[in-house]
């Protein structure tokens, strides 16, 4: 790139953050659907717990089971667009 070209990129008129993040996020879906399958959700929300309590209730290896969870962390942050700290889905995790 010479320096005629490179002044004369200009900047995007439009913002396509929102387009962008869905398009990303779709490639994360997919453990959304295997959480919602596995009754991840209702678990959760009956009561709060460990990554080995979430491990031994739903019959998981570990690594598989931390994978499923920050996936699903980080989809509900996308979703809501809040700092992690404060997200409600996070608890303390991030603490």
């Amino acid at each position: 790139m010479n320096e005629h070209t490179a002044g004369t990129i200009r900047r995007p008129r439009t913002d396509t953050r929102l387009l962008d993040d869905i398009l990303f996020g779709l490639s994360g879906y997919w453990a959304v659907l295997v959480a919602h399958d596995l009754k991840l959700f209702p678990l959760l929300a009956a009561n709060p717990c460990t990554l080995q309590e979430v491990c031994d209730r739903l019959q998981l290896a570990r690594r598989p089971a931390e994978a499923l969870l920050i996936v699903c962390v980080f989809a509900a942050h996308t979703s809501t667009r809040r700092p992690l700290r404060t997200h409600p889905t996070c608890g303390g995790l991030f603490a």
